[in-house]
């Protein structure tokens, strides 16, 4: 699935571990209803937002997933979706002129 839309903002990378690190561009989308959209890059992938700027348009490649948990205090199963960009070598990125 690729996302198409306005870079509002990029945060810095996070060190979570010795071996793994994640860095997040979030969105605004050009769909219907202009949402924003989260993105997080992993381990190699972090340094693919370092040639993009707030403001810039962009398209990426993302895989979409979601988890479910149960509230502890109600019992009730609940779910939480996350994007993550797709492989370094699948990430992609387009310029403004390319997007349609």
């Amino acid at each position: 699935m690729y996302v198409k839309g306005t870079i509002i903002t990029i945060e810095p990378v996070v060190q979570v571990t010795d071996t793994f690190k994640k860095r997040g561009v979030l969105l605004q989308t050009e769909d219907k209803y202009n949402n924003e959209t989260y993105v997080e890059f992993i381990n190699d992938g972090c340094a693919k937002l370092d040639d993009f700027a707030e403001g810039q348009k962009v398209s990426v490649g993302v895989n979409v997933f979601s988890k479910s948990y149960e509230d502890k205090k109600t019992g009730n199963m609940k779910w939480f979706a996350n994007g993550k960009s797709f492989r370094k070598q699948s990430i992609n990125f387009t310029s403004p002129s390319y997007l349609l």
